[in-house]
């Protein structure tokens, strides 16, 4: 019979996170999620796990039902978070599921803490010098930035693209407000 998924939180030195967990296998795989995401991404994967392993899947701070930054965010603060979340649930060595933004802060927390991480899977990871990718972040940074001419001059085409059957406004405008969603991936990336 399957195990219900057990929501926590927990009050570190940086904020308050929040964590969904289940299985009762003694190896733990914790998940991290993107950038545009939060930890509820992983649900369905962790109730097929779950027989088999001890899943966890953190709301990173400042996503998801963690506690919102003030101030300064960085990879590192992440890193940080997940290393005092680690100690404060007594789980010595785990195995790191990361997709975009969660592949970096994997990746980072594995280069520093080597003893810790069994092993890594990553999809799609962010903070992986790739051809073209600084110029995609450049127009995200434009897109979702305080300034809002470009959100202003798609909204002002978008009705004449429409009749032209030019969907690409609207697609980035959908965009958009994935992005805005999440201030705190957008100040990473």
């Amino acid at each position: 019979m399957p195990l219900p998924i057990c929501n926590s939180r927990l009050r570190l030195s940086q904020g308050q996170v929040f964590w969904r967990e289940v299985g009762r296998g003694g190896v733990s795989l914790v998940f991290l999620h993107g950038a545009w995401d939060e930890g509820s991404q992983w649900q369905g994967v962790i109730a097929a796990l779950q027989p088999h392993y001890h899943c966890l899947a953190l709301d990173l701070l400042g996503f998801g039902e963690s506690e919102r930054l003030k101030g300064s965010v960085s990879v590192q603060h992440q890193v940080e978070a997940l290393e005092e979340w680690l100690d404060a649930l007594r789980l010595g060595r785990v195995y790191l599921i990361g997709e975009g933004l969660g592949g970096w802060i994997a990746t980072a927390f594995a280069i520093q803490h080597p003893e810790r991480v069994d092993g890594l899977v990553l999809l799609a990871p962010e903070g992986i010098a790739i051809a073209g990718a600084a110029q995609r972040w450049r127009w995200a940074r434009w897109l979702t930035g305080t300034v809002p001419f470009v959100r202003w001059g798609l909204r002002a085409i978008a009705p004449v693209a429409a009749r032209c059957g030019w969907k690409a406004p609207h697609r980035l405008m959908q965009q958009v407000k994935i992005w805005r969603r999440s201030p705190i991936g957008c100040r990473l990336l």
